[in-house]
């Protein structure tokens, strides 16, 4: 595109400087040369060629073509440098000399003419002037069209783009609409799930608070229950020294003993419901322990997951960059559009 671009801007340069060389030269030859033909780009091949047209009429064509083939080269070579056009026009006045003693030898070597050969001489040269217009029309056509049509092909590609890189924005636009969803949609369920742990941390404190409650009451029955033995040993004790007043004291040791085991079976029963209680608490603890350990390893896994959900982030703001560049880019065509337009219409 940018070679293309470059060999249609310097088309362009060229054009414009042979065109504004030849209208220079056709502006200044009617001032110049009064009285006399219009001086060409070369003047010797202009002199020649219409003494030959009117020696020999039918060789008019093949001259125009040669002159316009001249003025071409001579067009170019007069466009690569200063040095070179100030050189080319001193050989042009040398020329012209000649030119003017060549005719001057023709006119004393030949029999002065009638006034009849002077018009024919006149519209003959009026005929070529005529003819050296029309090629040159005809090629400054040529080469406005060539110019339409390469800016044409240009215009096309570029409107080709232009349409190729707007679909490409409404694809990011709408990955980028799918992407905020699920963003919104993973960040509704990591709030969700950080009130449901936020809770289950609730409920396990207030779990560790009644293991602790039960606990303490499991220490003050242990307390009870060694107080309890004392007081049993001290029971003994008293039955043992007390076996020789045995008929004394059999009611009281009856009531002692009866006391003594309904104190056992309370005990046994204390021992097994709270044996009960705290295999219940135990195993709830565990299952409670499971869930935070479940818990925490969601938490992982959407940590991971948001961590996913930014570097996206990160790429589809890269890629809404490229997307401003690409719009600037767009700019700057637009701009050379605008600025290639003047072209077109001159």
């Amino acid at each position: 595109m940018h070679s293309e671009d470059e060999v249609l801007l310097q088309l362009d340069r060229e054009l414009d400087i042979r065109l504004k060389n030849l209208r220079e030269k056709r502006s200044s030859a009617p001032s110049s040369n009064k009285g006399r033909t219009p001086v060409s780009v070369n003047p010797v091949v202009d002199a020649l060629s219409s003494l030959s047209a009117q020696k020999n009429p039918t060789s008019g064509n093949l001259s125009k073509v040669n002159n316009l083939h001249l003025a071409k080269e001579q067009t170019g070579d007069e466009c690569n440098s200063e040095n070179n056009y100030s050189g080319k026009n001193s050989k042009e006045e040398e020329s012209t000399v000649d030119v003017d003693d060549t005719l001057k030898m023709g006119r004393l070597s030949t029999p002065t003419t009638t006034s009849d050969d002077v018009n024919e001489s006149a519209d003959s040269v009026e005929e070529l002037d005529e003819a050296k217009d029309a090629i040159f029309d005809e090629f400054l056509d040529q080469s406005t069209q060539f110019r339409l049509k390469a800016l044409t092909t240009k215009i096309a590609t570029l409107t080709e783009a232009l349409q190729i890189t707007q679909l490409e924005c409404k694809r990011l636009v709408d990955a980028k609409q799918e992407a905020g969803a699920t963003a919104r949609a993973a960040e509704l369920s990591r709030r969700t799930l950080s009130k449901q742990l936020q809770s289950q941390q609730k409920e396990l404190a207030k779990h560790q608070k009644t293991n602790k409650h039960l606990q303490e009451r499991v220490k003050e029955l242990t307390s009870e229950c060694q107080a309890l033995r004392k007081e049993l040993s001290s029971t003994r004790q008293s039955e043992c020294e007390r076996k020789s007043a045995q008929s004394s004291s059999h009611a009281q040791l009856t009531r002692v003993r009866a006391d003594n085991a309904s104190l056992k079976e309370q005990i046994g029963h204390m021992k097994m419901k709270h044996k009960e209680e705290l295999d219940c608490l135990q195993s709830t603890l565990a299952g409670r322990n499971e869930r935070i350990k479940e818990l925490e390893r969601d938490h992982r896994n959407f940590s991971s997951l948001m961590k996913k959900q930014e570097n996206l982030i990160k790429v589809l703001n890269e890629q809404k960059a490229n997307i401003g560049i690409a719009k600037a880019a767009a700019g700057l065509e637009e701009k050379f559009l605008e600025l290639i337009a003047p072209l077109q219409h001159s």
